[in-house]
């Protein structure tokens, strides 16, 4: 039997590899800490979005 996963799309403007994986660790960290997941249960898919690919706020970024 598959062990279930939980999945984060993590969408923003590209960044330094080495923040991202520290962002994507950090992310991790969290989630196994207060929902008290397994680390092997938790997946972190981080997409680059170019600038002014995004609008929130009511503007452009």
């Amino acid at each position: 039997m598959d062990t279930p996963h939980l999945v984060v799309t993590v969408m923003a403007n590209p960044r330094p590899d080495e923040t991202v994986r520290q962002a994507m660790s950090d992310i991790a960290g969290v989630l196994v800490e207060h929902l008290k997941l397994d680390p092997h249960q938790v997946w972190i898919h981080w997409t680059d979005l170019p600038p002014a690919r995004t609008f929130a706020n009511g503007q452009v970024y």
